[in-house]
């Protein structure tokens, strides 16, 4: 009996060394990047917070990544004197670099965007289903570590406030990511249901990995037609939220107001954003729309809506609400 025993656990132990799909990456000192954890680095893009750039500089900064070694400093002599920049380390779908969902607003919100590109370039093709899990999960876990690696050297990034962030495909990595490196993790189409995997597995698919301290911030759409359930309300601390968009599909971007406003609060919160400020305060709807409606006459409905969207897509909360109660005023003058 106890032979049988001996053999079966000698069996079950080089299992557990040969079977390629458990050794999931783990990131630790010695990990060493392949040349294509490198390359995903050098496709990717860098996007720059406006508030943080010297006189003339570009915002997009992306073909410094190209050479790894000096992109840093290169990138410095862009931004003004002793600025430290909070980074959101953006995960892409499974179609290709879809960082513009979200850089712009980031970038006018005082982030900075750093988006690794792992699909739909030279020497990759776009997948989006065709790869096995665990190949797939070890191959962006191994190009998240790398990516990490280059932020965490940078003088010029605030290394208190990085925050992992991923799309679709790329939101299966921060409910997986267990480590403190980040400050807050965002999770965008996604269900947490591959949580399980990774080093330090806790829990079951549903679940966000993340310490409780990390704040965690979950949107999905209620009409997902690749994810069918939200991630479990595991997180409670500085302003984590988990949140159904009614109404809305899969794909969640800066076109959708309630999704900017939920991203808004939650970095005001949990990252540092300084709250949009108010630039209709004090004055009145009545007097904007009828201002506006002596200029453009029924066409004003189209110009106050335009710019309720404005202020929306820009997190300006306050903003939209006047220019919605001008809306009002003018819709009852064209009656």
């Amino acid at each position: 009996m106890r032979n049988d025993k001996l053999i079966l656990f000698v069996i079950v132990a080089l299992l557990t060394v040969t079977i390629p799909v458990k050794n999931l990456v783990v990131a630790n000192d010695k990990f060493t990047p392949t040349e294509d954890d490198i390359n995903t680095w050098r496709y990717g893009a860098l996007i720059l917070p406006q508030s943080a750039l010297a006189p003339g500089a570009p915002a997009n900064a992306s073909h410094l990544l190209k050479n790894v070694e000096t992109w840093a400093e290169d990138t410095a002599k862009y931004l003004k004197p002793d600025v430290k920049i909070p980074i959101v380390l953006y995960l892409h779908s499974c179609g290709g670099n879809d960082h513009y969902r979200w850089s712009e607003t980031l970038s006018e919100w005082g982030f900075g965007v750093i988006a690794p590109n792992s699909f739909a370039r030279d020497g990759r093709r776009k997948h989006c289903g065709t790869m096995p899990g665990a190949k797939l999960f070890n191959m962006r876990m191994s190009e998240l570590y790398y990516a990490l690696s280059q932020i965490k050297k940078t003088d010029w990034i605030d290394q208190t406030r990085l925050i992992l962030m991923g799309h679709s495909e790329g939101s299966f990595f921060p409910p997986a990511y267990s480590d403190e490196d980040f400050t807050a993790h965002i999770i965008l189409a996604g269900n947490c249901r591959f949580s399980h995997l990774g080093p330090a597995p806790c829990c079951a698919p549903g679940h966000s990995k993340a310490p409780k301290h990390i704040a965690v911030l979950n949107i999905i759409g209620d009409g997902d037609e690749w994810n069918e359930w939200a991630c479990h309300a595991t997180h409670k601390l500085r302003g984590s939220r988990f949140v159904k968009l009614k109404n809305h599909g899969h794909d969640i971007s800066n076109t959708h107001p309630k999704a900017v406003e939920i991203m808004a609060k939650f970095l005001e919160t949990c990252c540092g954003k300084k709250k949009i400020k108010n630039s209709t305060e004090g004055l009145d709807p009545f007097v904007s729309a009828k201002k506006l409606f002596d200029e453009l006459g029924g066409m004003a409905t189209i110009d106050v809506q335009l710019r309720a969207d404005e202020a929306a897509s820009k997190g300006d909360l306050e903003g939209r609400d006047f220019w919605l109660a001008v809306l009002k005023e003018v819709e009852k003058m064209v009656e």
